[in-house]
């Protein structure tokens, strides 16, 4: 095993039962690619958790920090005032008041999440409460379909070291990888897409953003993989096929 998984054996890795992950490893060999299958979260796991020292961002930070949240704001906030304002100190104030609103947000229902002492059942409408007021003050800035592109590629997102080898080897060998998620279906699947590892062999249940005709953000996407943790079923409206269906 030392020599045929030597990451394992690497000191910064750390193994409760390192005996059973060697059974583990022989059964997945003995196996057979022919009947294995990978199923993984994304954020922080697929993608990196820091870079340089620095926090990379999660599905939702990518949303909440891009420009074309404040750019939007300023353009409706502009056109929407009775009084002619200087543009700049528009964008800036509502672009200001939108990040307070989702700050006092996450203050508000993070230390919920992370509580110890709280059972998923409890905390599950907090965190349903939680997202519905987000994607509601996401929805507002009327984000079109087109622009998810764009912020994903302003974005410091990035897949971890060796993403290459992992998506392509798992391609290459007609592996299914099975992506759970309860981020932004859409970011992760345009991370993915930019990175240019986007195969046929992935299948991504997240939570999408529902648009209208007119390709705009229509209304704040379920919480799917939350409710059923919770004991719920995962809704079909809720997840897709990583190919586009649109």
């Amino acid at each position: 095993m030392a020599e045929e998984v030597s990451t394992l054996m690497k000191a910064t890795v750390l193994m409760r039962q390192p005996g059973r992950v060697q059974e583990i490893v022989g059964a997945l060999r003995k196996g057979g690619g022919d009947r294995l299958q990978v199923i993984s979260d994304f954020d922080m796991t697929l993608s990196r958790f820091a870079y340089n020292g620095k926090r990379c961002p999660s599905s939702y930070n990518i949303l909440d920090n891009s420009k074309i949240i404040s750019e939007e704001c300023r353009k409706e906030t502009s056109l929407s005032g009775s009084v002619q304002r200087n543009d700049q100190l528009c964008g800036s104030r509502c672009s200001l008041d939108f990040t307070k609103q989702l700050t006092a947000l996450l203050h508000h229902y993070y230390p919920i999440e992370i509580d110890p002492h709280r059972t998923v059942k409890e905390k599950l409408p907090h965190m349903v409460e939680w997202w519905t007021k987000a994607h509601n003050l996401l929805c507002q800035q009327k984000i079109q379909k087109f622009q998810i592109a764009q912020v994903v590629r302003e974005s410091n997102a990035m897949l971890r070291e060796g993403y290459k080898t992992f998506f392509n080897t798992l391609y290459h060998n007609n592996i299914p990888l099975f992506i759970f998620s309860a981020g932004i279906g859409d970011i992760l699947e345009e991370i993915i897409r930019q990175m240019k590892v986007f195969h046929p062999n992935i299948h991504i249940v997240s939570n999408y953003m529902d648009f209208n005709e007119d390709a705009r953000w229509l209304r704040p996407v379920i919480p799917a993989l939350w409710e059923a943790e919770a004991g719920g079923s995962l809704e079909v409206r809720s997840s897709r096929p990583a190919w586009p269906t649109w």
